[in-house]
């Protein structure tokens, strides 16, 4: 156990009656004390008459998982000023509702709600108002900590707009962030010239990253294929009367005979 040999002694050992008579299952039993930190393995190895050895590894682990509106992130993401951020920490043993805190750049967070579904498992939901800028929310349980670090912008904006592949021959997709959760979310791909020929409704609307792979193949609204080019394309993210844009450009290069 974390590198410690365990004196065999401590260990009770008998042939297992149930499962067989023979000598070939046995019972060990041993002792000793979960302890409620992140991780640590218990590995149990056994060597037969015929010198054939085996090993069974037990994990022990405090598991923490954050969602913000429902979605996990990396560090450094985008989420929302108001985002519903739901912890859920799974222990090795039980613990209390006071051996777990929760601290949203060094200040203490309270729950809104929170749910025990048994002894190893909290659920904790908090909607916070959260100010622009980078920030920090730690989960400790037993003064053991995780750290999830994202970021929140004020504005109500789109950033980061490109599309992949670009150049492309086939289909491109539209990538993003949002700063808050829009209603609805569209493309539309205009000529240099400044003409629409294509609409795109239903792209992704989450804030924080959105990806929208293989929305555009090319055409333009009569499905006919448009010819190569660059063509200019305009993201519009709308919210409650807001509306958010940015501008892209993409370079449509068909391949002879396509």
């Amino acid at each position: 156990m974390r590198g410690a040999s365990i004196d065999s002694s401590a260990f009770h050992v008998e042939i297992d009656s149930a499962r067989a008579d023979d000598g070939r299952a046995w019972l060990l039993t041993y002792e000793t004390p979960v302890e409620a930190i992140e991780r640590y393995d218990i590995v149990l190895r056994a060597v037969d008459a015929a010198g054939r050895a085996g090993t069974f590894t037990l994990s022990v682990v405090v598991d923490v998982s954050v969602t913000f509106d429902g979605t996990s992130i990396a560090a450094g993401d985008l989420v929302s000023p108001a985002p519903l951020i739901r912890v859920e920490v799974v222990t090795p043993l039980p613990v209390e509702e006071e051996e777990i805190t929760v601290t949203l750049d060094r200040a203490s967070l309270d729950a809104d709600s929170l749910d025990h579904p048994d002894d190893f498992r909290w659920i904790l939901s908090m909607r916070p108002e959260i100010s622009g800028g980078e920030h920090e929310l730690v989960v400790a349980v037993r003064g053991q900590s995780k750290t999830f670090l994202f970021r929140v912008d004020d504005a109500f904006r789109v950033a980061e707009l490109l599309n992949y592949p670009n150049p492309f021959d086939g289909e491109t997709g539209f990538y993003y962030e949002l700063s808050r959760n829009a209603d609805a979310v569209e493309a539309e791909i205009f000529t240099v010239a400044g003409r629409r020929i294509r609409r795109i409704v239903g792209l992704g609307g989450r804030a924080g990253y959105n990806g929208n792979p293989d929305v555009w193949d090319g055409r333009d609204e009569e499905g006919d294929r448009v010819a190569n080019g660059v063509y200019i394309y305009r993201v519009t993210a709308h919210l409650a009367g807001e509306k958010a844009t940015a501008l892209g450009k993409a370079v449509l290069r068909k391949e002879p005979g396509k």
